[in-house]
């Protein structure tokens, strides 16, 4: 089992490694400057946008995603909500499929958790969102 954090964008619900969370705001938040994060800027990455939803200037919670305080590759990603977090067991997850190719370098598995209609997407550890931004 590994925790993750669940969260909401637009219409899906995403998975994210616990391991990759170094913070969570879970505030409305108007972002119309660059945001820092212990001092530092950070580059923000609209969660609608990255899943070709309807992007949007308010996010219900804002997350900072790295492997390491100093991880070159932090990103916040807004979220339109947290929903909680989650243990995941391996035999949960299905592999994404490769042929949806953008969407297989953002996430690397689907999960179907009993009691759950919808399926949930895991975005990959490690993942450069920065890159993104």
């Amino acid at each position: 089992m590994s925790m993750h954090l669940r969260g909401r964008i637009g219409t899906y619900q995403v998975l994210i490694p616990a391991g990759s969370v170094l913070d969570v705001w879970t505030s409305e938040k108007i972002l119309d400057e660059a945001p820092t994060w212990r001092g530092r800027a950070v580059p923000y990455v609209d969660g609608r946008a990255l899943l070709g939803e309807p992007a949007g200037k308010q996010a219900g919670a804002l997350l900072v995603y790295g492997e390491a305080v100093d991880d070159a590759k932090l990103a916040i990603l807004g979220l339109d909500e947290v929903l909680g977090s989650i243990s995941v067991a391996a035999e949960m997850l299905q592999p994404f499929p490769q042929s949806l190719a953008d969407a297989h370098r953002l996430f690397d598995g689907i999960a179907a958790m009993p009691g759950m209609s919808t399926k949930l997407l895991r975005l990959r550890s490690g993942l450069d969102l920065a890159a993104r931004a």
